[in-house]
């Protein structure tokens, strides 16, 4: 590192805010290369106990196109010794390590950029850059094809019963068939930020889905977008975000006008009226640490006014990232949201929020918006750090950054992506008992017949399907669906076809 500026990233690979910075050094690794004098060093500093290990870290490496060096700091004493206090820091360093300036949290790129290029020109007027060039092996450049990579969730359509997958690492849409056989391939290979036709339509690491009618929503988590599929016509358009991260955490305008931030999950539900129209989709907002909505069509949210169509707005949660519960939702506390499912029929008539970063699973009320807690995490609502595995009831249960969540609306159960664990969990609402279904806690990918046999890697979504027999889990970092037989307590994989 002697004759380079050097810029020290500060992450934990679950953080949102440091997912947010990524483009930022994006941006900066194009503008001036290792010839120029400007290295980028990513200095992975772990929240979860899960994120300590350097296949998980690699794994995230490849999810968000990390090209730079990172560095495993497991025992956090690079972050100790340059006495960084949150993620994401940046510390950047002169040519002979002696630190010039630190940035705290995201939203920085100018002064990112003006430090970077004085810092530079400073040094290489003084002849203390070496434009020599440094040799990274992309761990990506091994990997072997696969039919998915990191998918992030998936979702039924209960009509004609094909499967809507988010092929995250892919950036693309899937439609299958029971039969494996994909019927659409929407999107992909690479990046992008394109409408129209399926052929050219283009997505950025694509998370959420809900199908109705032929008409896929999306959640295009780093394009700040919510798409929509029409399979009949098939055509792609933008419904809500206007590409860029926004930092608006109230709403109110039309969806394309107004700004969102890293959408995680959607899901369909209904404004105030007893017949079930599908005419809101809900929106796991993870950058902003809220739920908000889209109207599909004009109605009604709890306690609001008549709202046009079109208008997308915020529903629940403060905006700042706490595990506080409220009776009213403006009040209450998010920590990036991740997963969703709705469950409209009384008593529960409630949003299930998988909220990653307080490790807990929170409920919304459907009639009056109220947040309260179900299960994981502890009472006081700054500490994020209450984390853990541990089957119990309500408080006393403990999740690891799950990501997912769905109702069994037959046996009136939650199942959950308790991500980080590497397992499948069951939740009774009505006794707030939470236990493992599946997953031995190990990171791997063994199908056996057994639940508690089987293993998982990340699983970061999850859907019911098939008469409420079948649990569909996108099993992210093994790069597989795999499918639950809630009767006969067996595992496979479904296995895709061209």
């Amino acid at each position: 590192l002697c004759g380079k500026v050097v810029i020290l990233d500060f992450f934990t690979y679950c953080c949102i805010n440091c997912i947010h910075l990524l483009p930022d050094l994006h941006a900066l690794e194009h503008t001036y290369s290792d010839k120029d004098g400007l290295l980028i060093v990513g200095v992975h500093s772990a929240k979860f106990p899960n994120e300590k290990v350097v296949d998980n870290i690699k794994s995230a490496v490849l999810r968000y196109n990390i090209t730079h060096p990172v560095v495993n700091d497991a025992d956090a004493s690079l972050w100790q010794e340059l006495e960084v206090s949150c993620w994401p820091t940046l510390v950047i360093l002169g040519p002979r390590g002696n630190m010039l300036f630190s940035l705290i949290g995201e939203g920085h790129k100018d002064k990112l950029f003006l430090y970077t290029s004085m810092a530079l020109k400073y040094y290489k007027d003084r002849g203390q850059i070496r434009d020599n060039k440094i040799e990274v092996k992309l761990y990506k450049d091994s990997l072997p094809p696969s039919p998915l990579l990191f998918p992030g969730k998936v979702t039924v359509d209960h009509v004609s019963h094909r499967l809507v997958i988010a092929d995250t690492g892919h950036h693309r849409i899937l439609v299958v068939r029971k039969n494996g056989e994909i019927q659409y391939s929407i999107g992909g290979p690479n990046p992008g930020r394109k409408d129209g036709i399926f052929s050219e339509s283009t997505f950025n690491s694509p998370q959420g889905v809900a199908i109705r009618n032929n008409i896929i929503y999306v959640a295009d988590t780093e394009n700040h977008l919510i798409r929509k599929i029409d399979l009949e016509a098939e055509m792609v358009s933008t419904v809500a975000g206007i590409g860029i991260q926004g930092t608006d955490k109230e709403g109110g305008a039309q969806g394309e006008e107004q700004p969102i931030s890293s959408p995680w999950d959607v899901v369909f539900g209904t404004s105030g009226s007893e017949v079930q129209r599908n005419d809101i989709l809900w929106i796991a907002m993870a950058g902003t640490h809220q739920i908000w909505a889209l109207l599909l069509d004009c109605g009604r949210l709890p306690k609001k006014n008549e709202l046009k169509k079109g208008t997308c707005l915020r529903f629940a949660g403060s905006g700042n990232e706490e595990n506080r519960n409220n009776a009213y939702p403006h009040k209450a506390g998010f920590a990036q949201p991740s997963g969703l499912s709705l469950a409209p029929e009384d008593p529960w008539s409630c949003l299930f929020v998988a909220d990653s970063e307080s490790s807990t699973v929170r409920t919304v009320s459907l009639k009056d918006g109220a947040v309260k807690h179900l299960v994981g995490g502890e009472r006081d609502p700054m500490n994020l750090f209450a984390f853990g595995d541990v089957d119990g009831v309500g408080v006393n249960a403990k999740l690891q950054h799950p990501l997912g969540v769905t109702w069994d609306k037959k046996r009136n159960l939650l199942y959950v992506a308790d991500s980080y664990n590497h397992k499948i969990k069951v939740v009774d609402p009505k006794t707030k008992n939470c236990s493992t279904l599946a997953g031995t806690g190990d990171a791997s990918n063994v199908t056996t017949s057994s639940f508690t046999e089987s293993t998982f890697n990340e699983p970061g979504g999850l859907c019911i399907g098939e008469n409420d027999q079948l649990l569909y889990v996108a099993d992210t970092n093994n790069h597989q669906i795999k499918v639950m037989d809630l009767e006969t307590k067996t595992i496979s994989v479904d296995l895709l076809t061209s």
